[in-house]
């Protein structure tokens, strides 16, 4: 009898409050486990928004810097002045081979094939409120315009009507219609069958307007956006989400003394300005260099105590503090002109 009762005695099972210690146990150690695992997730949430927001700003830098490096170049010259067909070229070019002044989309009067300003824009505002910049344009930031040939020529039997080219050369060009070829070639160096063919070639005009947008996908979505009205065919211009997560972009324009005589000097900047502050009288055509600041925005919040307060100066703005959980991220980037030292020359 006594073997069995020492028996029973060892086959009993943890007591309810043993239990109860167990499972207490049991959960601050799963507790502590999921409070980790969530830091981790959100540290990693966090640096994961942090890279995007790295690559895209990038993104924005070489798309904008590879429009500016190209600003001023018709193809076989540089010289605007010595391409017909233009905006404000109407006399030098015959009724029959007119460009429309007016485009659907487009900024203003002649604005795509404005090659007298190959770069251009506004400080802080928007004057195209109810043409190429209507989406959700954001206060106070600025507007970049680029023109240029893209550097690819396309084969004459390749050209498409409602494209807008420039066929050119070292002598001169002309900007036309892909459906009207060929146009007055009979009457300039550029011609078909001129010995100047060798080196003549057809390039697609681009023309690129850029700003932000207070919205991407609809009114009030909250994710700001930078946005690009660029010429298509049709010709149209038309506006699209370049990228989302831009809140802020700033533009100065690097400007020369044209009245340095000396060679080497000609081309040294003397001060970076804002667009208002560029003279209206042949200012655009001393800008040697631009000067880009571009303020990117996570596209959802920390978790909260993990962003903290960041503050910011752009351009020459005062400098701004952000404090609403939304992690951000500051790029500045100078882009040397390389074709806009002989713009107005003949």
């Amino acid at each position: 009898m006594l073997n069995h009762a020492n028996n029973l005695n060892h086959a009993r099972g943890f007591s309810l409050v043993e239990l109860l210690l167990a499972m207490l146990i049991s959960l601050i150690i799963i507790g502590g486990v999921m409070g980790i695992y969530i830091n981790t997730r959100d540290t990693q949430r966090t640096a994961d928004d942090q890279l995007q927001m790295v690559a895209d700003a990038r993104f924005v830098i070489q798309s904008i810097g590879y429009d500016l490096r190209h600003a001023g170049k018709w193809g076989g010259t540089t010289l605007d002045n010595g391409i017909l067909c233009k905006a404000g070229g109407d006399g030098n070019c015959p009724d029959a081979d007119e460009l429309p002044d007016n485009i659907a989309g487009d900024c203003a009067a002649e604005d795509y094939m404005n090659l007298s300003q190959p770069i251009f824009g506004f400080n802080d505002s928007n004057p195209y409120g109810s043409t190429c910049a209507s989406n959700g344009y954001a206060p106070n930031t600025d507007i970049l315009q680029v023109r240029y040939a893209d550097p690819t020529p396309i084969d004459t039997g390749s050209l498409a009507a409602g494209v807008i080219y420039i066929r050119s050369n070292a002598a001169g060009g002309s900007v036309f219609d892909g459906g009207s070829f060929p146009i007055h070639w009979s009457t300039v160096p550029w011609r078909t069958g001129d010995p100047y063919d060798a080196y003549t070639f057809n390039y697609p005009l681009r023309s690129n307007t850029y700003y932000v947008s207070s919205y991407t996908d609809t009114p009030g979505d909250g994710l700001p956006s930078l946005r690009l009205a660029t010429l298509r065919p049709g010709p149209e211009v038309t506006d699209e989400v370049l990228l989302t997560g831009v809140e802020d972009f700033q533009v100065q324009y690097g400007i020369v003394d044209d009245q340095n005589t000396n060679p080497e000097d000609k081309d040294t900047i003397v001060s970076y300005i804002s667009a208002d502050q560029v003279p209206l009288n042949g200012g655009w055509q001393k800008v040697r260099a631009v000067k880009i600041w571009v303020l990117m925005r996570g596209e959802r919040e920390d978790r909260e105590g993990i962003g903290g307060s960041q503050t910011f100066t752009i351009a020459s703005q005062p400098a701004q503090t952000f404090n609403d959980g939304y992690r951000r991220f500051l790029v500045s980037s100078v882009v040397r002109t390389r074709n806009t030292n002989r713009l107005g020359e003949n």
